[in-house]
This record gives structure tokens, C-alpha cells and sequence, in this order.
């Protein structure tokens, strides 16, 4: 700040104006102070113009001129302030001077830059008969260096934004680099058994013993649980004796029957001959006249009797013959017997509850003493065969995942020992509801550890590739929808450019078309095509 003297007195400290200026460019403009002069001798000094008028000192209210000019401004002022000087600008720039000036008796008049002043500022100023513009009365403009400090602040702040705005947005990067991607699909699944056996018993019965316990290994045949068997042993005895009987009947006929019924056959035949032979004679007789007609009849119904027991004794002889109806009665009763033999064994048999094949017992629910009836579950057994994975993929991967890829297992309980499985059947159809696909895997050498139900984490190897063009995910824009994008950095700017992804992890990116290698991607978000860049 400097204080101008006035031209016929001392300065007595009244703020006569001040000026501020602005500089736009690559840095702010200081913020000058305001001229101060004094005012004319307070009380009894007195000043005069050039016509010889009386001036007196100036009161307030204050005026305020602000004006646009430069370094050339020119002022002009009325009599009363004659010699005063204008404030030299700071730069040759348009700057933006504020200035309050005291009134001495007339009205203050400024020369403005028609140049470096807007033509519809300088059109609210009214032109004295000189054609120079004068500002209507206005208060005094008093500001404190506080509001000067702030005011200073705003304009280095303006002037900052400017120059950052000129060198543009910090970014991350990365470069478009050729290298080795692998890409896997990874799901959650679990241990699949071969089989499952749910055993029980077959008839109601007591439990007698229960041999095998959860976890024990047993081979095919292994007793599980054993009934009491006393009741179904007698039922077995005793149609073990009606089949003894049947083959003893049999053996009867073969040694009794048969031959019996050959031998009565041969006798009805030879009564039959006799009794032919008698007719002939006794008809002989009565025909010369020897007898009478009773004695014929008489001999003629002997012979019909004859015949008749005669057939009697072939059919006797036929049933009882080896392919006789008699012989396959006695073999149906063997049948029988056998049969009914059979099913009492097979009762017996089932009081004996065994492992149907080998595996592992996985659950019991029964104890000695306990009545069982067919139907109820008593044990679960996991039988022995080839380890498989069982797991849920999304539909999304279908394009991905192929039948016969290797892949890596691993047991949630066991995350370090990894062990290789391979995809060995997709399911044709889809889960409506979860939108995923079963999918199994073969376990060629399980580990020791593995059991059924285990949870485990698969990680399907879906894509291996060398010298692919690889990038950052976060570099690829809309990278799920049918047109991805990159920001590629080229000269200061943000340039757009659509490619194709290939292979994709969850940290990287394979570019298929679009770039090339050795292109400075913007990873940063938020970034728009063509806006002004620059590397972090």
C-alpha cells in the first residue's frame, strides 16, 4: 500500500481508493492494495479549483469506479483531484480494477478502455460532455484483509484448477503385455460314494447280536445284525421231513407201485384170456345142446368182466408206469416239499443280515434286543468302487467347460493336498431354479482322507495359452456385456477402442483383437473417451 498526498495538503489518513487485479494464466495475479489519500485539511482547510471555487473535504458516502483496463489505462479526473496519478496495472493482461474513490465537490470521471472493456459493462456508465463514462454514486467499499486474504485464496485456487485442467486426470495404467494366461472355471462340490446300501431286515424278528459298528470295513458277506432264529429253525426242520417223505413215496412207487400195477395187469389179461376161452366153449355147448342158455349168459359176463378188469389193470399200469400220472404226483410232491423246504431255509437265512458287498459302515441304528420289521432302516453302508466329485456349475460356463478336462481337487479340511480329478459327465439337462449343471469327476488315485459327502473345491483348467496379449481385468470396460472396451492412452487423451476378450481370470484378461502389445491401457474408473489424461 502507498498513501498519495493530496496536491495543496498533507495526508490526514482517509482511504482515497484502492485497486485489485486479477491475472488468468498459468498462475494468479497478486491482489494489490488500495491508494489512500487525504482529504483536505479537516475544519478550516479549505482548497479551490481552477474557476476559484471553494472545496471542501469529502464525506461520505464514498464512491466506488470499477473499471476494466490495462497497463495503458487512462483517468481523467475532475479539479479537485487534479495531479492525482493512476494506479499502474501489474501486468500487461486485461486485468479488473476496483477502485473507491473520494468525491471533492464534483463527480469522478474515468477514461475506460474501450479496447479491454466489454461493451456492455461500459454501457451502465453515463458519458460526461467529453464522451468519458462516469459511475453513478455509490457507497463506499471498505473491505477488511481478511476478505482480501480469502478473495487472494479463490483466485490461486481458480488459477490451480486451470493449470491441473490444462495437464489433465491422474491415471493408473498398464501396458498390453504378451504372455502365458490359464483360465479355470472353480466350483464347490463334494465326495460322491459309489453307492449307497440302506440295510434292514427282511422278516420281523428280536435282534440278537449286531457284529459290525460305524466305520468298520466290511467285506461282501460280513454278518451286520443276526435275528433269533429258534422259531424259523423248526419251520426249516420240518419241511426238510415232508421232503423226505415225498422222496420216500417216490422211492414206494419205484419199488412197490409200478411193479405191483405190471403184475396186476398180467393178471387181468390172463383172467380175461380164461375167461374168452370159457365163453367160446359154454357158447359151443349150448348151441349143440348140452347146456342151457343160463350157463351161456353166465360165461359171457365172466368174460365181460374179465375185459373190464383187464383195462382196469392198463390204466393201474400206465399211471404207475415211469412217465405215469402216478409218478409225476409223487414228483410234484417232491417239488413241493423241496420248495416249501427252500423257503424255510431262505427265512432262516434271512435271520443272518450280511454286507452285500465290501464297504464302510456308515450309520446303525440298532442295538441287540431290539424287534425289527422289514422296511425300517438299520444300518447305511458305503460301498467300495471308484471315487467320484459331484459339484453344481453355473450355466454361464457351459461354454467353457468340456467333458475329458483335467482338473485340481482339494478338501475344505485338507486345503493343501491337492489331488488331480478329471470331468467325466455333464448333465443334458439344467436346474430351472439355480441355473447350474451337474457336472461329475473322475478321481483316478484318491488320498487316504477322502470320504463320502466331503466337501471339496474344483478348479476346471478351461484354457492354457502362450504369448497371449494379456491385461489387467479393471482395464476392460463392460466386459460382460457383447461389446467390451479399453481406454488406450494416446497423446494426452483417452481414446476408446472396442476389442475381443479371450481367456479371462479373475485379475486378468486376454485381448484377442483391438490392441496390440506394448499399448498403455487406463485402468483408472471413471475416465470418459476423450478427456485429457496424464500417468500418475
Amino acid at each position: 500500500m502507498r498513501r498519495h498526498a493530496p496536491p495543496g495538503g498533507a495526508d490526514d489518513g482517509y482511504p482515497l481508493s484502492f485497486g485489485t487485479t486479477f491475472a488468468s494464466g498459468a498462475y494468479a495475479g497478486a491482489v494489490r492494495h488500495a491508494l489512500r489519500c487525504s482529504r483536505r485539511a479537516v475544519g478550516g482547510e479549505r482548497g479551490a479549483d481552477a474557476k476559484g471555487n471553494t472545496l471542501r473535504p469529502p464525506k461520505p458516502p464514498w464512491r466506488a469506479t470499477p473499471v476494466w483496463g490495462t497497463a495503458a489505462t487512462e483517468t481523467r479526473e475532475n479539479p479537485a483531484a487534479a495531479g492525482r496519478r493512476a494506479t499502474p496495472s501489474l501486468s500487461a493482461a486485461a486485468v479488473l480494477r476496483v477502485s473507491v474513490g473520494a468525491q471533492c465537490g464534483g463527480t469522478t470521471l474515468r477514461r475506460i478502455n474501450r479496447r479491454a472493456t466489454p461493451k456492455w459493462f461500459t454501457s451502465w456508465f453515463p458519458t460526461d460532455p467529453h464522451g468519458n463514462r462516469a459511475l453513478h454514486p455509490m457507497p463506499a467499499l471498505r473491505l477488511s484483509r481478511g476478505v482480501l486474504a480469502l478473495i487472494a485464496i479463490g483466485a490461486v485456487a481458480l488459477a490451480l484448477a486451470a493449470y491441473v485442467a490444462q495437464r489433465g486426470t491422474a491415471v493408473d495404467v498398464a501396458r498390453v503385455e504378451s504372455t502365458r494366461i490359464t483360465q479355470s472355471v472353480v466350483v464347490s462340490g463334494r465326495v460322491l460314494a459309489p453307492a449307497k446300501a440302506d440295510i434292514g431286515a427282511a422278516i420281523t424278528g428280536r435282534v440278537q447280536a449286531v457284529p459290525a459298528d460305524e466305520g468298520d470295513h466290511v467285506v461282501a458277506g460280513a454278518p451286520l445284525i443276526e435275528l433269533e432264529q429258534a422259531e424259523l429253525a423248526s419251520a426249516l426242520a420240518q419241511a426238510r421231513a415232508s421232503e423226505a417223505a415225498a422222496q420216500t413215496r417216490i422211492q414206494q412207487w419205484r419199488e412197490v407201485g409200478a411193479p405191483n400195477a405190471g403184475q396186476l395187469l398180467a393178471q387181468a389179461e390172463a383172467n380175461y384170456r380164461v375167461a374168452e376161452r370159457d365163453a367160446a366153449r359154454q357158447e359151443q355147448l349150448f348151441k349143440q345142446g348140452f347146456i342151457g342158455e343160463a350157463r351161456v349168459d353166465e360165461s359171457r359176463r365172466a368174460a365181460a368182466v374179465a375185459k373190464s378188469q383187464l383195462e382196469s389193470a392198463k390204466s393201474t399200469a400206465t399211471a404207475f408206469g415211469a412217465a405215469g400220472a402216478e409218478r409225476r404226483l409223487l414228483e410234484d410232491q417232491l417239488v413241493q416239499a423241496r420248495a416249501a423246504r427252500d423257503a424255510a431255509a431262505a427265512k432262516l437265512a434271512q435271520t443272518r443280515i450280511v454286507a452285500p458287498s465290501a464297504g464302510t459302515i456308515l450309520d446303525r441304528s440298532v442295538e441287540p434286543g431290539d424287534i425289527v420289521q422289514p422296511g425300517k432302516r438299520l444300518m447305511t453302508l458305503a460301498v467300495d468302487g471308484p471315487t467320484r466329485l459331484t459339484a453344481l456349475i453355473d450355466e454361464k460356463n457351459l461354454s467353457l467347460v468340456k467333458v475329458g478336462q483335467a482338473a485340481i481337487a482339494a478338501a475344505d479340511a485338507f486345503p493343501d493336498a491337492r489331488f488331480p480329478a478329471r470331468l467325466e459327465y455333464l448333465s443334458p439337462g439344467i436346474d430351472v431354479q439355480r441355473g447350474t449343471v451337474e457336472a461329475k469327476f473322475s478321481v483316478a488315485s484318491p488320498p487316504a482322507f477322502l470320504r463320502s459327502d466331503m466337501t471339496v473345491a474344483i478348479d476346471i483348467g478351461v484354457a492354457d495359452k502362450e504369448n497371449a496379449l494379456v491385461v489387467p481385468a479393471g482395464a476392460v470396460r463392460d466386459a460382460g456385456l457383447p461389446e467390451p472396451w479399453v481406454l488406450v492412452l494416446s497423446d494426452g487423451r483417452a481414446e476408446r477402442r472396442a476389442v475381443k476378450l479371450g481367456a479371462r481370470t479373475q485379475a486378468r484378461a486376454e485381448l484377442l483383437a483391438g490392441v496390440g502389445a506394448g499399448d498403455t491401457l487406463i485402468v483408472t474408473p471413471g475416465i470418459e473417451p476423450g478427456q485429457r489424461v496424464r500417468v500418475r
